[in-house]
């Protein structure tokens, strides 16, 4: 390799490292988030996750191809092993809907089998400011989420207790029984 082509070599790295590189943007905006939630910014920068309200966000950015935006990835939990199919379809499903377009998309975790919801925020026409808006998505979502694990534990309660009940005599019944003579 001569120097000329050494050198063009050089100049595409470069280039391909401003390119990858972050917008100033969503370096402060990350920063400021982090400096809110009480946590270091750089391993939120590196695309670990960050725990808000019980609920594991990451943060990613894709450089040039996105400069003025920022997308949350909120892990939901685990595929229910006994309900794949019902669930899946229900995550394909609700990706097609208007919903999604404004809030988000599901997804499954390549290899993990973990659910997340994925969604983009636009920094540049954030509101209450960038750091605002990222802040504003993760805290209603979480909350939003806790919700749901809430009603879920709620319901496998609910339904313990009325199997229990299904499976004990009737006790109604059995005071009203008079005994035979």
């Amino acid at each position: 390799m001569d120097a000329t082509t050494g050198r063009q070599a050089d100049q595409l790295r470069n280039l391909q490292r401003a390119l990858d590189r972050p917008s100033d943007l969503y370096l402060e905006t990350m920063h400021e988030v982090a400096h809110r939630l009480g946590v270091a910014a750089e391993p939120l920068l590196g695309g670990h996750g960050v725990l808000v309200n019980g609920t594991v966000f990451h943060a990613t950015h894709y450089g040039a191809a996105d400069r003025d935006g920022v997308t949350l990835v909120m892990e939901i939990g685990a595929i229910p092993a006994d309900n794949t199919a019902a669930c899946l379809t229900q995550l394909l499903e609700y990706n097609l809907s208007p919903q999604a377009a404004l809030s988000g998309f599901y997804g499954v975790v390549p290899d993990t089998g973990v659910i997340v919801m994925r969604a983009r925020i636009d920094l540049t026409k954030a509101g209450e400011g960038p750091a605002g808006a990222v802040l504003h998505y993760m805290k209603t979502y979480a909350t939003q989420m806790q919700n749901v694990r809430d009603m879920l534990k709620a319901g496998v309660e609910l339904a313990k207790v009325l199997h229990e009940q299904a499976q004990a005599p009737d006790e109604h019944e059995a005071s009203n029984q008079q005994p035979k003579r």
